[in-house]
């Protein structure tokens, strides 16, 4: 019996896989890797083909990238943030700290490519991990698609903790009846 029960919830709840891809990390990263892939073929595109210089190739490669990002981030791994902020105000703050991120990341492949010789490719993907992973990440959550504020109590409505205490009992006062003669207690009652 404990066993078909244990089959049961097993089969029910969903795979490791499944339960991995539902957290918004998870998705985020993934979206990532796919704006890295863009963000690498319009770069080395710009660098080789086109012959332009390092740092013009890395920040429209990453601006490319970025803007992936913030459209795919919002559909599929940021969805649960609803209307807490609108597309405008999120897209303001997407665009100061993917700013902020482009110079720096930008400077970081121009160092180690132009100054150390590391080739193209493995200064942007060190640049990318160090600039984009984490730190954009946590920014993507708390700044730039924050979930919804749990709704403030109220002095209307305040929170209960526990269930409401019973009233007490109001005391009965019983009547006598006309066949009855009053006392003195009684008549006091009255």
């Amino acid at each position: 019996m404990r066993s078909q029960v244990s089959n049961e919830q097993t089969a029910n709840r969903p795979s490791l896989l499944m339960r991995v891809w539902k957290n918004w990390a998870t998705r985020s990263l993934a979206i990532g890797a796919g704006a890295t892939v863009l963000d690498l073929v319009v770069g080395t595109t710009m660098l080789v083909a086109l012959h332009l210089p390092t740092r013009a190739a890395a920040m429209t490669g990453t601006v490319l990238g970025a803007a992936f990002t913030f459209v795919a981030n919002r559909r599929f791994a940021f969805s649960d943030s609803g209307t807490q902020l609108t597309l405008s105000r999120s897209l303001l703050r997407f665009a100061a700290a993917t700013l902020f991120a482009s110079v720096v990341h930008g400077q970081l492949v121009v160092w180690l490519r132009d100054t150390f010789g590391v080739p193209y490719v493995p200064s942007k993907i060190v640049s990318d991990v160090l600039v984009f992973t984490l730190g954009q990440l946590v920014l993507l959550r708390y700044v730039v698609f924050p979930r919804p504020k749990t709704p403030a109590v109220t002095m209307a409505q305040p929170a209960r903790l526990s269930a409401p205490r019973p009233r007490p009992a109001r005391p009965v006062v019983v009547q006598p009846s006309a066949s009855e003669p009053l006392s003195a207690h009684s008549h006091a009652l009255r």
